[in-house]
């Protein structure tokens, strides 16, 4: 049995810098010069300098004064809890099915999960403060999931092996989106003119909320490979997989009762009960799909003169029908009806590697790609921000030598690694029209370029 506890505090202790109003009631903007420093020398980046002020001279001076972040921020601020008791039993399995000897194992987990979270949302008007509208949440799910597994391998030759899986599995949730608070909605009561409408007269504002009750991804697993060996390291396989998702998370609109939060002063106009909350959600159904084929080959089984040399090649191919939804990137809202592929899955996948090993000498090569997928992120306001990722080719490449056991230098290894060595940058993508992704009108928004990176190490063992 094992039991696994996790807790997680987050408070943002945030305050702003601000001018004091003068007495014409407008804000103070004079920066007094000793709270001026040298300026910041950017020329590196193209831009000749950025202004650098003495922030502890200017508040020490009066000339800035601190104030408490707005209490609307407060809906970041939370408490999460969660402890999972896991129990399981497991049975080897070795036996013949007409004359082909099978060996494996079956077993199935018990897990009871108990999850709880506190957080705030402050319901009063940011302009004019009121403690007393900010309320403590809190909410939490309790629930057991029982998952079987079987994993079996059919010896057909000596050098022919099949593998058969099948299972359930979960994948816990991110700690912060089983978090309590929720932002503040506001309510729209801008009247129209004569003449003109407004459609959102007495709608709520969309709020940002996390989800206590959320519970872990669920699949039902099934893997099915074969596999050929040639020798002592070459090998040809090749693999199908199929996840039917019995629950995954996705981010999505619901709607939330704001019976119980105050409408402006002196406002007289409709008010709509509910209104919408941006938060993660468990969707049902869905699946996912891929094929991986893998050669390992030694040279030296070609041509004894190829001894010591090799290559590695793997590549996966992937469809899933689990859609998210797609998100404005101005308004950060779920637009309705809108669908994107799901966070972090690249359709095509490889890894190619060729290495020399021989007489304490190794050298590798290696190239990865990954096709473009989503991804989500969070901003600085710790809300979802949606960009399509560009395709990811990277080339690595490392030289080994190790001194050999009859020399004065035994036990010592000299390591020299290249990371990028083709100095490739990752891009993002967002599309002009504010959906993403769309493939077929995405710009460039952000590129990261991370450059080479060469290291060189020595290992010594005693």
């Amino acid at each position: 049995m094992n039991v696994t506890k996790r807790d997680k505090s987050v408070e943002s202790n945030e305050t702003r810098l601000i001018y004091p109003l003068g007495t014409n009631g407008q804000p103070n903007g004079t920066i007094p010069a000793a709270g001026v420093l040298a300026p910041f020398d950017m020329s590196w980046m193209g831009v000749d300098s950025l202004i650098r002020l003495d922030i502890p001279y200017l508040i020490s001076s009066g000339a800035l004064t601190l104030k408490p972040a707005v209490l609307g921020l407060k809906a970041n601020d939370s408490f999460i809890n969660e402890q999972v008791t896991t129990a399981f039993v497991m049975a080897d399995i070795n036996t013949e099915v007409h004359g082909i000897p099978i060996r494996g194992n079956f077993g199935v987990q018990g897990v009871h999960t108990k999850q709880h979270a506190e957080g705030w949302q402050y319901r009063g008007n940011e302009d004019n403060v009121d403690f007393s509208l900010l309320f403590r949440k809190e909410g939490g799910a309790t629930y057991n999931d029982f998952l079987p597994s079987l994993n079996l391998v059919a010896e057909l030759k000596p050098d022919l092996i099949l593998r058969l899986g099948a299972g359930v599995a979960t994948a816990r949730p991110q700690i912060n989106d089983m978090r309590a608070g929720t932002s503040t909605p506001t309510l729209n009561i801008t009247v129209p003119a004569p003449g003109q409408t407004n459609p959102d007269l007495g709608h709520w504002s969309q709020v940002y909320a996390g989800n206590p009750e959320l519970k872990p991804w669920k699949a039902v697993a099934f893997d099915l490979s074969i596999e050929k060996y040639f020798g002592k390291r070459s090998y040809l396989s090749f693999a199908a997989f199929r996840k039917n998702l019995l629950s995954y998370i996705t981010y999505g609109v619901s709607s939330v009762d704001n019976s119980d939060v105050p409408v402006p002063a002196g406002y007289t106009g409709p008010v709509e009960q509910f209104g919408p909350s941006f938060e993660p959600l468990n969707g049902h159904g869905g699946k996912v799909v891929g094929y991986e084929g893998a050669l390992s080959l030694d040279a030296g089984l070609l041509s004894d003169t190829l001894d010591g040399f090799g290559m590695v090649v793997s590549a996966t191919k992937i469809n899933s029908t689990i859609q998210d939804q797609q998100i404005d990137q101005n308004s950060n809202r779920v637009i309705a009806g809108s669908k994107t592929s799901i966070n972090g899955l690249s359709g095509i996948s490889n890894n190619v590697t060729f290495y020399y090993e021989k007489h304490g000498f190794s050298a590798r090569v290696s190239q990865r790609y990954r096709s473009p997928f989503t991804a989500t992120t969070r901003d600085i306001f710790f809300r979802p921000t949606t960009k399509q990722q560009g395709s990811d080719k990277v080339v690595d490449a490392q030289l080994e030598y190790a001194f050999s056991d009859d020399s004065s230098l035994k036990g010592l290894s000299l390591l020299l690694q290249g990371y990028n060595l083709t100095h490739t940058s990752t891009r993002n993508y967002k599309s002009a029209t504010g959906s993403v992704p769309d493939p077929g009108q995405v710009i460039p928004n952000f590129t990261y370029d991370f450059g080479r990176v060469i290291l060189f190490g020595a290992n010594y063992n005693f």
